[in-house]
């Protein structure tokens, strides 16, 4: 009985890790949009990817972490004086399987009547197999 629980308990953490991970490039641009109103730089700078060749080089990392940590506060202000996030929404995804490259078009719309939604180009790259922010 323990060893039955036991894999109903395995199976249960690996759905839900699965779940969780965004797989398709539209959740994975929709995350970061997501994230940035939220200002969940650390969510951001997980879905970007840093190639190797500028992670070799001295303070990279730190910079861009910088420019997203600010990037997500400016957002969340824009956010916070329309009321807050209504809805994020993909209005078009262009793929380039072939190259690995894509853009997803994303929508923001907002809480209080009249604000204006924004619209945000995403581009994508695939690296080891899964989508990730290309900047």
């Amino acid at each position: 009985m323990k060893k039955l629980a036991s894999l109903f308990l395995i199976f249960a953490t690996v759905l839900m890790l699965s779940a969780c991970s965004a797989s398709k490039p539209e959740d994975v641009a929709k995350e970061f949009v997501e994230a940035s109103y939220k200002e969940d730089a650390d969510k951001m700078l997980s879905l970007i990817h840093f190639p190797e060749e500028e992670k070799a080089k001295p303070g990279v990392e730190e910079m861009v972490s910088g420019k997203i940590k600010g990037a997500a506060g400016k957002a969340k202000e824009r956010a916070e004086r329309k009321g807050g996030v209504k809805e994020v929404t993909v209005l078009e995804s262009k793929m380039d399987e072939a190259n690995g490259l894509g853009m997803v078009k994303i929508q923001t719309t907002f809480k209080n009547d009249g604000s204006e939604s924004e619209k945000d180009n995403v581009k994508l790259i695939k690296s080891d197999d899964k989508w990730q922010v290309r900047l």
